[in-house]
């Protein structure tokens, strides 16, 4: 069906398409990210490290993500923070 589609596709100088009346290009606004008291960190390690913290914690069956967790939990607490 794909093909059937595909080959009845004719090629159209871009300007034409913006002249066309009906042409609207809508944009929806980005969420307001003030709202969230919540951000992603996201940054490389090496996997020798993480299996390393997940024997030394005894929690082989941790995934990555949630070894950065414990890890950043643990200096919070270690820093007095919370």
């Amino acid at each position: 069906d794909s093909r059937r589609i595909a080959g009845n596709v004719t090629p159209v100088d871009v300007r034409t398409l913006a002249q066309r009346s009906g042409s609207v290009f809508a944009v929806k606004s980005a969420r307001n990210r003030k709202d969230s008291p919540t951000v992603s960190i996201q940054y490389g390690a090496d996997k020798a490290d993480i299996d390393k913290i997940k024997k030394h914690i005894r929690r082989p069956d941790l995934a990555a993500r949630e070894v950065g967790k414990y890890t950043f939990d643990q200096y919070l607490k270690h820093e007095g923070l919370r």
